[in-house]
């Protein structure tokens, strides 16, 4: 998890192109990782509505307890929706 677990999957991927291999399974991990943001902010909408009108509080941020690193993270995507 955290800020580190997007760029490394995408790292990997990389590495695995240029030795001539397409990693389908990071690519589908990356993939499913970006829709699991869309998918909540949905999830809030069917249930609450037109957020819009709402004010919503964000708990838990950062990745870990006891830490202020928000890089990558997941509802800084949500936020911005």
């Amino acid at each position: 998890g955290g800020s580190c677990f997007p760029k490394d999957v995408k790292a990997l991927s990389h590495i695995a192109r240029q030795a001539g291999c397409e990693s389908r399974i990071l690519n589908a991990v990356d993939d499913v990782n970006d829709d699991q943001k869309r998918t909540l902010f949905a999830k809030m909408q069917q249930t609450l509505g037109n957020l819009a009108e709402k004010r919503v509080a964000i708990w838990g941020l950062a990745f870990k307890p006891r830490t202020d690193d928000i890089r990558e993270a997941p509802a800084l995507a949500l936020i911005d929706e």
